[in-house]
């Protein structure tokens, strides 16, 4: 009979990383886009719109949203980790308001400042749902360790 192995301790999200990497990464791809999508517009290959830098920059914060909230499950302190989290958010957003302004020399156009804020509001509701989760598996975990020794790592 094989041996199952866990292999829990290899996967991708149960290591703990860097906020400021992952916004970086993010406004990375986001500025790629950027770059890209001009390329594109340059060379005659499609027409984009000239909004088309904010919309990498938004997917770019939801992707960062995303990710962050479930690298956070991870974080020994989650006090600590929200705080950096927080200052990569605003990093990003920043970086990625002042590049999508560079490559379209329009400053926040239509509904993109309402479309940014309900992106914020996203990410700290994903925080604060990843927060709950995290509690409460602590909770269980140490009320089961109570109950019936502890946990196997």
């Amino acid at each position: 009979m094989q041996k199952i192995e866990d292999n829990t301790q290899e996967s991708f999200f149960t290591k703990s990383m860097n906020p400021y990497l992952i916004a970086a990464v993010c406004l990375g791809g986001a500025v790629l886009f950027m770059v890209l999508g001009s390329f594109m517009n340059a060379i005659g290959a499609t027409s984009l719109s000239e909004r088309f830098p904010y919309i990498s920059v938004g997917s770019f914060m939801l992707l960062f949203a995303v990710y962050n909230s479930v690298f956070s499950l991870n974080a020994a302190d989650l006090n600590q980790y929200w705080g950096k989290s927080f200052l990569a958010y605003l990093g990003l957003v920043a970086g990625g308001l002042l590049f999508a302004y560079l490559f379209s020399s329009l400053w926040l156009p239509g509904t993109f400042r309402w479309i940014f804020s309900i992106l914020t509001f996203g990410y700290l509701a994903f925080l604060s749902i990843m927060g709950f989760v995290k509690r409460m598996f602590m909770i269980v975990k140490r009320e089961d360790e109570r109950m019936h020794g502890k946990w196997d790592e």
